[in-house]
């Protein structure tokens, strides 16, 4: 049991600010499936070669609630990478599905990792989900999220 126990600190590299890390991991390959739009894309490639992907969007839940939703992708090669990247462009509409993350934030933060996505299926309607998107997600129209990207605008699609 104790081998599962994560102890350790992490330090904000822009803040210099060291957080304490306490936590009994539990992996338990939980998935989280839904239709997102995508808000915002990051690609980085980091000091020891690895790549990510940082994909902000709103997401749609059963009963067409939107909620925001990050995605992170950790490609293995350029080629991954620009494949994920001209796939995913602001404002597209795709279904995701991946093991997914609440963070205990104020203001929230669910993250799917390594994050498969699809095109929609036929039979859904786009202008119906674009229009659930852009109805539903006025509350955001005026609020910044936790990070700093600045939503597009998805309603002349």
């Amino acid at each position: 049991m104790n081998d599962k126990i994560i102890k350790g600190t992490i330090k904000n590299t822009e803040t210099e600010e060291v957080l304490d890390v306490l936590h009994y991991l539990f992996c338990g390959g939980f998935e989280l499936n839904t239709i997102v739009q995508i808000q915002h894309i990051e690609s980085y490639h980091h000091s020891d070669n690895s790549i990510q992907i940082c994909v902000d969007c709103l997401a749609m839940d059963s009963y067409g609630g939107v909620f925001g939703l990050n995605l992170e992708f950790v490609p293995e090669n350029n080629d991954i990478k620009n494949k994920i990247l001209s796939d995913i462009t602001p404002c597209a509409i795709l279904c995701v599905r991946g093991e997914y993350s609440m963070m205990s934030l104020p203001e929230g933060s669910i993250t799917l990792y390594y994050p498969q996505y699809s095109q929609l299926p036929p039979d859904l309607s786009i202008d119906e989900i674009k229009e659930a998107f852009r109805f539903n997600s006025l509350k955001y129209k005026n609020k910044k999220p936790h990070n700093t990207w600045h939503s597009p605008d998805c309603d002349e699609l």
